[in-house]
């Protein structure tokens, strides 16, 4: 691990990963933008392998979580990390590090399909 980290190649990983994150989350951002702009708005928060997105109301993110579920979709509420009697996010967590552009396709047509089922709400 020392020889990994003193001869540069670790540095040279860290920007190469970087650098396919961004790509991914810009993927994705457009790909949600594309299919659920109208209910769905991503949060500003630069780095990192997952984004959070805000819902829009009247739709409930656990709701709206179970019935994707139900289609083989993971989304994780971020009303599920309130704490106490907290205020209660209505939105997900996504994560984009293992997805590819076909898979980001698939699923955030498949994400517009069930939140289609729930009749859309315009910000």
């Amino acid at each position: 691990m020392a020889e990994f980290i003193d001869t540069g190649l670790f540095a040279r990983h860290l920007r190469t990963m970087k650098s396919r994150y961004a790509d991914r989350r810009s993927r994705l951002e457009s790909a949600l933008a594309r299919h659920l702009g109208t209910v769905l708005s991503v949060r500003d928060s630069p780095g990192g392998m997952h984004l959070s997105a805000d819902l829009a109301a009247p739709l409930h993110d656990a709701e709206v979580a179970r019935a994707a579920s139900a289609h083989g979709l993971l989304l994780q509420p971020l009303s599920s990390y309130r704490v106490g009697e907290g205020r209660a996010y209505n939105g997900f967590v996504l994560g984009y590090s293992g997805l590819d552009d076909a898979t980001i396709e698939t699923a955030t047509t498949q994400f517009a399909a069930v939140i289609e089922r729930f009749g859309r709400p315009r910000r």
